[in-house]
């Protein structure tokens, strides 16, 4: 099954955009604006491709498959078919599963930045939204519940409109946990926190805090106690600030280069 979702998913992308797909997700809707109007004109065979690999998903907990629904919803929400926005909406409680049920990690990773993608495309979703808010303040919540909460809380701050309502207490709560050295949860916390500064959330209010953060973060790269895996978020993260927090770029980029100790985080600073 999944090698066949694989070659399936293949030839759908590459009937749907000019030549093989391989830029990172967090790149993926900027290329949404290149969907062939083939698949404007034959939004049927992403209904059915979707039902299935949902179907799929929801019964193996699969986290290749769960990228790839990932991909095709997005894709979904750009051809902007009536059939496909009912889908969504119809399996708001499946996304809610995948989200806060799964039990891998990589899995349930990606199935909390699907869920907040979906969430944020309804106004209607708000009690949703706020169920995220509850199990992140409950610190007796289940580790994978709280965690998926942080990222799929996050996500949904940065897609909604700059205006919304959630936007500066999603700030202030994610910041407010990571200073609070909950350590189990600082990679999903680096992951929010880098998604907003990488759409430009922070602003000359949030000066303060995004001080004490980059402090922070540099001593958790100074640490031989942190794995590589915090070390390499951490720098993907304040790779986004430098960008959208420009009175920080300079110390931000004087902390990456102390701070580049194998070539695999000097080519994640090079791609930032």
């Amino acid at each position: 099954y999944e090698e066949m979702i694989y070659y399936l998913h293949r030839c759908l992308i590459r009937q749907s955009f000019n030549g093989e797909k391989i830029t990172p997700l967090w790149k993926y809707e900027e290329q949404l604006l290149y969907v062939y109007d083939i698949a404007k004109q034959n939004t049927t065979i992403w209904y059915n491709y979707i039902q299935f690999l949902l179907d799929f998903v929801l019964v193996i907990h699969d986290c290749l498959s769960t990228y790839f629904l990932f991909e095709a919803i997005i894709i979904g929400y750009h051809l902007n078919d009536n059939k496909l926005i009912e889908l969504f909406n119809d399996n708001i409680s499946s996304f809610r599963q995948l989200c806060l049920f799964s039990t891998r990690d990589d899995t349930r990773r990606y199935s909390s930045l699907l869920y907040a993608y979906v969430l944020s495309k309804n106004s209607k979703n708000l009690l949703a939204i706020d169920e995220l808010i509850k199990i992140i303040q409950n610190i007796n919540q289940r580790f994978e519940q709280r965690e998926a909460s942080i990222l799929a809380f996050g996500y949904i701050c940065s897609y909604l409109e700059q205006s919304n309502e959630y936007l500066n207490y999603g700030k202030n709560i994610l910041l407010k946990n990571f200073f609070d050295n909950q350590n189990e949860y600082t990679l999903s916390l680096l992951i929010s926190i880098g998604q907003l500064a990488r759409m430009n959330c922070f602003n000359n209010d949030d000066e303060l805090n995004i001080k004490s953060f980059i402090e922070k973060i540099q001593t958790k790269l100074k640490t031989i106690n942190e794995t590589n895996r915090i070390k390499e978020k951490a720098i993907q993260t304040l790779g986004f600030l430098a960008v959208c927090y420009r009175k920080q770029s300079q110390n931000i980029i004087d902390i990456l280069t102390q701070s580049l100790v194998d070539t695999k985080q000097i080519e994640l600073q090079l791609n930032i």
